[in-house]
């Protein structure tokens, strides 16, 4: 009887596996934002250890590409460019509605200390923060206030 249980173990356990790797197939996280006329393909950061690496470490930022970062309560989030490599525009969202930005965030001098890194701090709360390219901002006239939307499945859950 036990050798029965064993085999039947090795049958269905795999078979179990391609049933949930199926299920869970669709529900890969895509994003996008649209902002000042334009949609922007969104890498997420939404975890503690995705929004601490951010961007730091990549050599650039597509025209086309950005960066959301997602938090559960509005709060006045600060952001640094700690071992960035090019400059972005920051824009901090809440309520669908731009409410702070900071253009042209430069990447450090090689060898800044943490405590020597410029932090942007928001002036009002928001629950998501987007960094894309920098003269993003600029280039299609992007101010507080102004709406933004969020496309894609992984809002289905906010």
């Amino acid at each position: 009887m036990k050798r029965g249980t064993v085999f039947m173990l090795i049958i269905i356990a795999p078979i179990l596996a391609a049933v949930f790797f199926a299920l869970n197939r669709d529900k890969t996280e895509n994003a996008a934002v649209e902002i000042g006329g334009v949609t922007i393909a969104a890498e997420i950061a939404r975890t503690p250890r995705e929004r601490a690496k951010g961007l730091s470490g990549r050599e650039g930022l597509a025209q086309d590409e950005g960066m959301l970062f997602i938090f559960s309560n509005p709060a006045l989030y600060d952001f640094w460019m700690k071992d960035m490599k090019f400059p972005i525009d920051i824009i901090w969202i809440n309520n669908g509605k731009i409410v702070y930005i900071a253009e042209n965030a430069k990447p450090p001098a090689p060898n800044t200390l943490d405590n020597e890194l410029t932090v942007y701090h928001p002036t009002e709360l928001a629950s998501y923060v987007f960094e894309v390219q920098s003269a993003f901002v600029e280039q299609h006239g992007i101010k507080v206030g102004d709406d933004v939307k969020l496309i894609g499945n992984i809002f289905e859950s906010f």
